[in-house]
């Protein structure tokens, strides 16, 4: 007679999982960086590039079509 341990893991158990692994591959906030453009946002100090920006969203509208 064999003596083995398992663990099965309910559904909520794996999406927990799958979420915490998500997370972690996620890049790190700059605080410091999210302050600053924050501040300059509210004093109306921080300039959009319309191109850049236009250019940006094209290339992600792409990319979401690619399979």
């Amino acid at each position: 007679m064999t003596n083995s341990d398992a663990v099965a893991l309910s559904s909520p158990a794996l999406d927990l999982q799958m979420l915490k692994t998500a997370i972690e591959q996620l890049p790190e906030i700059n605080a410091a960086r999210v302050v600053d453009l924050h501040h300059r946002i509210i004093a109306s100090e921080y300039k959009i590039d319309a191109r850049q920006l236009a250019k940006k969203m094209l290339a992600l509208e792409k990319s979401l079509d690619t399979p």
